[in-house]
């Protein structure tokens, strides 16, 4: 379990727009680049495996079609600062390659968990009614992989 994006991306087509997203992504997110695959998804389909942060998992970019990305991308092993960090770098994506990013949706289960993707505000959460509380626990599970990590003394409970 963790807490992470899973954002589906609307296009008008056009070039490869995975190629395009991963030279914005060397370009624009430089400082954080450290390395790029392009590879294939389970079904075949083209995908991009960018990663942002040394102990990060790779961030997953699959075009489903020419006019559908899928971003996927586990942030709670880093921390509530790259989650946000990677929705940046995603909406910034967006603004510059033309991508409407879908609305949160339960039954195919895309959206951000912790609702700051699309409200902006992880407390808001209108894209999750329970976003406070979700990110509460984000924040509690990052702090005991941290605390385990670190070989810190874990509180009493």
């Amino acid at each position: 379990m963790g807490v992470g994006l899973r954002l589906i991306g609307r296009h008008e087509g056009g070039a490869d727009l995975l190629s395009r997203v991963d030279d914005w992504i060397r370009q624009e997110c430089r400082e954080a680049w450290m390395a790029a695959a392009n590879v294939t998804d389970a079904d075949g389909r083209p995908a991009l495996q960018v990663l942002l942060h040394p102990t990060a998992e790779s961030v997953e970019i699959v075009s489903w079609d020419p006019k559908t990305l899928v971003v996927s991308a586990k942030t709670s092993s880093v921390g509530p600062g790259y989650h946000l960090y990677l929705c940046d770098v995603v909406k910034r994506i967006g603004e510059a390659l033309s991508v409407a990013w879908d609305p949160p949706d339960a039954e195919r289960q895309t959206g951000d968990d912790t609702g700051f993707f699309h409200a902006g505000d992880v407390l808001e959460g209108d894209a999750r009614p329970d976003a406070a509380e979700h990110a509460g626990s984000a924040f509690a599970e990052v702090h005991r992989l941290a605390v385990g990590a670190l070989g810190l003394p874990k509180e009493e409970e």
